[in-house]
């Protein structure tokens, strides 16, 4: 940035860059309002194209947590980290122009011409709508993580203890009918009678283990 030039760097084509350019070549009087002017421009155009960006990010946000609590889905974890890695990258590259046209004590670092600070104003209100955006759905993401992290959490739980009652009321069955499987003498084992008695044993064990559950209430 100098008197009568802007210098722009860049990895790749920008579109905003080349709309600006189109526009400086069709309309020689706009390079007469100054490089503050044409800088501002610049900024102000790659600036304005994060608000799509941050109105895909909110809506895709509100659909997830819905997606939460209508039904799990797995990839609903990796889409969370992926929002919350774009979030944190557009803040990387927000949060330095801030600073800079925030400028210091109210003064920017650079000479401004007075009819052109009110478009710096505006700048900078473009840049603190965006930094306050990421903020909120950095919050979003993080609130909705934990949220999706608690019910996953909950159902492990639920799986775990339904799992340990079922090998509870398992255990005295593999017992009972271990002790009738042995190939020794028992009482009830040459009974035609034993089979049904083993049987009516084991629903009377199940039946009792089920109402001690209940009325404890782990089921």
């Amino acid at each position: 940035y100098g008197p009568n030039y802007v210098v722009t760097i860049h990895k790749h084509q920008m579109p905003s860059i080349g709309r600006i350019a189109a526009i400086c070549l069709r309309n020689k009087k706009y390079m007469n309002k100054g490089p503050d002017f044409l800088l501002y421009s610049i900024v102000d155009g790659i600036t304005d194209e994060y608000f799509p960006i941050m109105d895909r990010i909110s809506v895709r946000i509100d659909e997830l947590e819905d997606e939460i609590f209508d039904h799990q889905v797995e990839e609903i974890t990796e889409e969370f980290l992926a929002l919350k890695r774009t979030i944190i990258l557009i803040r990387r590259v927000i949060l330095p122009q801030r600073r800079i046209f925030a400028g210091l004590n109210g003064r920017m670092p650079f000479e401004i011409r007075e009819e052109n600070v009110p478009f710096y104003v505006d700048l900078v209100d473009h840049l603190e709508r965006i930094n306050d955006s990421t903020e909120t759905f950095r919050d979003l993401v993080n609130g909705a993580l934990d949220t999706y992290y608690s019910i996953v959490s909950a159902n492990t739980t639920e799986t775990m203890r339904i799992l340990t009652i079922i090998s509870t009321i398992m255990m005295p069955l593999t017992f009972v009918t271990g002790l009738f499987g042995m190939n020794v003498h028992i009482p009830l084992g040459n009974s035609n009678k034993g089979f049904w008695i083993i049987i009516i044993g084991c629903i009377s064990i199940v039946s009792v283990m089920l109402y001690y559950f209940r009325k404890k209430r782990w089921i």
